[in-house]
């Protein structure tokens, strides 16, 4: 075998493990992100131990299950962040002036049923 031979069998052998080497970090990011979040029925199970003491005339919108941060201190209100929101809403399809938009004419007036939004996507 010449040397530009080998030196080409090298070269293509190092960029095949490089590539591989890419697409096993690429999974473990992906495996390590879906480990860290909990799925939707652990996630609905923590929301309904957390709102056993809540106002049972506030909705609780299983569609905004994400949008969840907490409860109030004495455990009577769900507690939504305003980014998380709009995040479900941009899920959803929407662009992030589409999901404000909803958030304001839609989510805004009925907020107070709701529970308790944090706007956390201010800064001051």
């Amino acid at each position: 075998m010449s040397t530009a031979s080998r030196t080409d069998y090298w070269l293509q052998r190092i960029e095949s493990d490089k590539i591989g080497v890419v697409a096993r970090l690429i999974e473990y990011e992906a495996e390590l992100e879906r480990a860290q979040q909990p799925n939707v029925k652990e996630r609905r199970q923590i929301i309904e131990e957390m709102l056993e003491h809540a106002d049972e005339n506030k909705p609780i919108l299983d569609w905004l299950d994400a949008a969840i941060i907490g409860v109030s201190d004495a455990g009577m209100d769900i507690v939504y962040s305003k980014s998380k929101i709009l995040d479900v809403f941009k899920d959803m399809g929407m662009d992030h002036a589409e999901a404000l938009e909803f958030y304001e004419f839609n989510t805004m007036p009925v907020a107070e049923q709701l529970g308790i939004v944090i706007v956390d996507d201010t800064i001051f």
